[in-house]
Protein backbone atom coordinates (compact mmCIF):
# COMPACT_ATOMS: atom_id res chain seq x y z
CA UNK A 1 0.00 0.00 0.00
CA UNK A 2 2.79 2.79 1.39
CA UNK A 3 4.91 2.08 -2.21
CA UNK A 4 1.93 2.67 -4.41
CA UNK A 5 0.97 5.62 -2.50
CA UNK A 6 4.79 7.08 -2.99
CA UNK A 7 4.99 5.72 -6.69
CA UNK A 8 7.73 3.78 -5.64
CA UNK A 9 7.34 -0.36 -7.88
CA UNK A 10 8.06 -2.81 -4.92
CA UNK A 11 10.42 -6.27 -5.75
CA UNK A 12 11.44 -8.63 -3.38
CA UNK A 13 15.21 -9.69 -2.93
CA UNK A 14 15.92 -12.00 -6.26
CA UNK A 15 18.49 -14.99 -4.85
CA UNK A 16 19.29 -15.86 -8.65
CA UNK A 17 20.47 -12.01 -9.20
CA UNK A 18 22.54 -12.11 -5.98
CA UNK A 19 23.31 -15.94 -4.30
CA UNK A 20 24.18 -14.49 -1.43
CA UNK A 21 20.62 -13.90 -0.68
CA UNK A 22 19.94 -17.61 -0.85
CA UNK A 23 18.06 -18.88 2.06
CA UNK A 24 21.18 -21.69 2.21
CA UNK A 25 23.50 -19.20 2.12
CA UNK A 26 21.97 -16.79 4.66
CA UNK A 27 21.68 -20.18 7.07
CA UNK A 28 24.84 -21.15 6.91
CA UNK A 29 25.66 -17.45 7.72
CA UNK A 30 23.19 -17.12 11.00
CA UNK A 31 24.62 -20.77 12.19
CA UNK A 32 28.02 -19.28 11.83
CA UNK A 33 29.47 -21.58 9.12
CA UNK A 34 30.84 -19.32 7.28
CA UNK A 35 33.19 -22.07 5.34
CA UNK A 36 29.33 -23.83 4.47
CA UNK A 37 28.35 -20.15 2.91
CA UNK A 38 31.01 -19.74 0.64
CA UNK A 39 30.59 -23.51 -0.21
CA UNK A 40 27.17 -23.00 -1.44
CA UNK A 41 27.74 -19.71 -2.52
CA UNK A 42 30.35 -20.93 -5.27
CA UNK A 43 28.18 -24.20 -5.91
CA UNK A 44 25.26 -21.55 -7.26
CA UNK A 45 27.78 -19.14 -8.89
CA UNK A 46 30.76 -21.16 -10.24
CA UNK A 47 32.92 -18.46 -9.13
CA UNK A 48 36.53 -18.46 -7.39
CA UNK A 49 37.30 -19.25 -4.47
CA UNK A 50 38.64 -15.78 -3.54
CA UNK A 51 35.39 -14.43 -5.38
CA UNK A 52 33.30 -16.02 -3.41
CA UNK A 53 35.08 -15.38 0.43
CA UNK A 54 34.58 -11.48 -0.55
CA UNK A 55 30.74 -12.37 -1.65
CA UNK A 56 30.34 -13.94 1.72
CA UNK A 57 32.65 -11.47 3.61
CA UNK A 58 29.61 -8.56 2.24
CA UNK A 59 26.88 -10.84 3.23
CA UNK A 60 28.12 -11.53 6.87
CA UNK A 61 28.77 -7.76 7.49
CA UNK A 62 25.31 -7.07 6.07
CA UNK A 63 23.64 -9.99 8.59
CA UNK A 64 25.85 -8.31 11.47
CA UNK A 65 23.96 -5.43 10.95
CA UNK A 66 20.58 -6.60 10.94
CA UNK A 67 21.26 -8.66 14.08
CA UNK A 68 22.42 -5.45 15.95
CA UNK A 69 19.88 -3.29 14.71
CA UNK A 70 16.95 -5.79 15.73
CA UNK A 71 18.55 -5.96 19.69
Amino acid sequence: FIYRQLNIDYAQPNAKADPALSSQVQEALKSGNKIAAIKVYRELTDCSLADAKAAIDRAEQFIKIGRASCR
